[in-house]
């Protein structure tokens, strides 16, 4: 038996074909597999709320299948200090849904890696380091995001209130324990451009150029999706 990281394959496909940006020259998706604490509560021995199993990147045409990689047999993702295997009820993936750039984590990673030879640290990791190189290079903005922790609706309607009824320029994503407003950064009219991050910060948890759960995927048994409002 494997773990089950896609859930519903038509909402993952419809995503990554209609909603995230075709990656271009120098560009792939970076995306992550974690055991969430809080998904778990009663196994003891995930101790840590956000335990990183395992990151891929990805461009658009390989982006499904490299996803489907990731359900590998149940047992296989562990933390190895108690070889104990993270259960399926842990997992959640995440993606950025602004490509990376891969040239500009090339640069960022010659600088890590010369640092590291400097100061003689042979204990690091260079497929980690440059992966995290990758992570931290955004290659185009075109979403902003906006991570709503509660499930009151009365939030969506400030996110609103906040764009000033311009709903056009956001899709609205339920999670499991809440919402993330996206943004579409070149569909922001300019009576508002002043004014709506600010608007939209104050009632969010964590904003800007950040990870997402994937649509049609698992979190902590539930399946992420688009609402239609």
């Amino acid at each position: 038996m494997n773990y089950q990281i896609v859930t519903d394959e038509n909402l993952l496909k419809d995503f990554i074909d209609n909603f995230l940006p075709k990656t271009e020259e120098n560009e792939k998706y970076y995306f992550c597999l974690f055991a969430r604490k809080k998904y778990c509560k009663d196994v003891k021995y995930v101790k840590s709320d956000k335990s990183q199993l395992n990151r891929k990147t990805a461009d658009s045409m390989r982006l499904f299948w490299k996803i489907k990689q990731m359900e590998c047999p149940v047992g296989s993702y562990r933390q190895f200090q108690d070889e104990q295997p993270i259960p399926q009820e842990a997992l959640a993936l995440y993606i950025n849904p602004n490509p990376r750039c891969v040239w500009k984590a090339t640069l960022q990673g010659l600088s890590v890696l010369a640092k590291n030879i400097e100061t003689g640290n042979k204990n690091h990791n260079p497929h980690q380091e440059m992966m995290s190189c990758i992570q931290r290079s955004c290659s185009r903005k075109i979403w902003a995001v906006f991570d709503i922790d509660s499930k009151d609706p009365e939030m969506l309607v400030k996110a609103d209130e906040a764009l000033q009824g311009h709903k056009e320029c956001r899709k609205i994503l339920e999670t499991r324990g809440g919402y993330h407003v996206l943004v579409k950064l070149d569909t922001i009219p300019d009576e508002i451009k002043r004014t709506w991050y600010q608007k939209l910060a104050a009632i969010s948890d964590v904003t800007g150029d950040c990870l997402i759960p994937i649509p049609g995927t698992f979190q902590g048994q539930w399946t992420p999706r688009f609402l239609d409002l």
